[in-house]
């Protein structure tokens, strides 16, 4: 999906050679600076329709689509953040969510086999669910930031 860098996936791709560079000169900058370029605060934002009547805003999720150069940036950065974590054994075994092999069924799983052994071994099982999709929907942007 193209964002508002207005600059077709193909294009970049084909000029990849060329653009390394100075995309390596301005994450370094923004970086060191600890600023995103103007450009790569910019977004589109698309309604996703989830369920219910369709003529209720309620009913839509937002997507917000940045610049393809600002996505590659955010992957490579979140990837470091990642592989640091899993090197140096900081993140915990349990954590399933933006690891390489791991999913929300591969958590389910998990958590059956576990519950399965408790109880097999006669304990109790006691299972809470929180469901936080509409959560930060109604508290107040601001105070939230």
């Amino acid at each position: 999906m193209q964002g508002p860098g207005e600059i077709n996936p193909r294009i970049l791709n084909e000029c990849s050679e060329s653009i390394a560079e100075p995309l390596k000169i301005l994450l370094t900058k923004s970086l060191e600076e600890g600023k995103l370029p103007p450009k790569c605060k910019k977004a589109h934002v698309t309604p996703i329709f989830k369920a219910g009547n369709r003529k209720n805003a309620e009913n839509y999720r937002p997507i917000i689509v940045t610049s393809i150069c600002c996505r590659t940036i955010e992957k490579l950065i979140r990837d470091e953040i990642v592989n640091h974590l899993e090197h140096n054994q900081i993140i915990s075994k349990n954590q399933h969510g933006f690891r390489k092999g791991y999913s929300c069924a591969t958590q389910l799983l998990t958590c059956i086999e576990e519950w399965t052994n408790a109880i097999d071994q006669g304990h109790d099982v006691d299972v809470i669910y929180f469901d936080f999709k509409a959560a930060f929907d109604k508290v107040p942007q601001k105070r939230l930031l």
